[in-house]
């Protein structure tokens, strides 16, 4: 079977609508048949008939391998189960979750963020090399403490990089490690936020803000 899913759809709803099977016209057959299977005898017509059994079986064959892939990506990447698929809407339903605009105001050496929005707001100050500071914000912002906490004691234990790229090796080897829990919602920051919020704070913990 070649035809798409649809086509064999069609195939099965007009096998069901002939008593079960479903007659395939295969005329064009008779001058190759004519003679080849018995001897001196015509052939004078050829078909095929289809049971409908036969389609839904296919059917089921494909919605059981959609069923495999679905649960093995959503084993995968938990996150997939909360996807909405079809077309945007024009308006969302719960507009006091979804709104978060962050603000960043800078006054000295000390940086303050804060996420303006009904469904999650957060703001923090952070000094140059304040570990204690350094991982209240995270805390604050939705952060696990323990991870700040290791983050904080990495951070401690090398050089930043630079203004652009704030982060050192082992920072950066931590955070492709750990990013995914904002995904997961292992952390209560979204994965933008969460990435927004670790950037800012590294910049001002190196003083590169």
């Amino acid at each position: 079977m070649r035809q798409s899913v649809a086509a064999i759809d069609e195939l099965a709803a007009s096998a069901r609508e002939s008593e079960g099977t479903l007659r395939i016209d295969a005329s064009n057959l008779i001058l190759l048949l004519q003679g080849k299977v018995y001897e001196d005898y015509a052939c004078n017509s050829v078909w095929e008939t289809l049971s409908v059994a036969s389609l839904t079986e296919i059917q089921n064959a494909v919605r059981n391998r959609i069923l495999e892939l679905t649960i093995q990506i959503e084993k995968s990447i938990p996150a997939a189960a909360d996807i909405d698929v079809g077309p945007p809407t024009a308006t969302a339903k719960n507009p006091e979750k979804v709104t978060q605009i962050t603000n960043q105001v800078i006054n000295g050496n000390v940086t303050s963020i804060s996420n303006v929005g009904d469904g999650a707001q957060f703001s923090f100050n952070i000094e140059e090399g304040d570990n204690d500071a350094f991982v209240k914000a995270l805390v604050k912002s939705g952060i696990a403490k323990q991870d700040a906490q290791e983050l904080a004691k990495i951070m401690a234990s090398e050089k930043g990089g630079s203004e652009a790229e704030p982060f050192g090796t082992k920072a950066k080897v931590w955070i492709v490690a750990n990013i995914g829990k904002a995904a997961n919602g292992t952390w209560k920051a979204g994965m933008a936020v969460a990435t927004k919020v670790l950037t800012e704070a590294a910049l001002k913990y190196y003083g590169f803000k």
